[in-house]
């Protein structure tokens, strides 16, 4: 935006940077089951759910050194716990 770039060449840098934010997220997520596997830990790969933020989230919107500008590329885990499905019908 700060070159006058076009309204495309934005869109594509921004789509770039989400494309890299999910594959990172992606890798973080492989990686911890590649952990678990080799501690014998088997986790149910479909409750996990990971998204790439790209640069819509920044720690620092505008980084003012390297430091700032390398926390902006953090990986966040949040555990939810989800409550087990019920047995049997109760009313409430």
């Amino acid at each position: 935006e700060k070159t006058n770039a076009t309204a495309a060449v934005i869109a594509q840098t921004k789509q770039s940077a989400l494309n890299l934010s999910l594959a990172r997220a992606n890798e973080v997520r492989d990686s911890l089951i590649r952990f678990g596997q080799g501690k014998g830990i088997t986790f149910d790969v479909s409750q996990f759910v990971t998204t790439g933020k790209g640069i819509e989230e920044p720690v620092f919107p505008v980084p003012q050194n390297e430091q700032e500008w390398r926390a902006n590329m953090r990986v966040v885990f949040r555990v939810l716990n989800v409550e087990a499905e019920f047995e049997k019908f109760e009313k409430y």
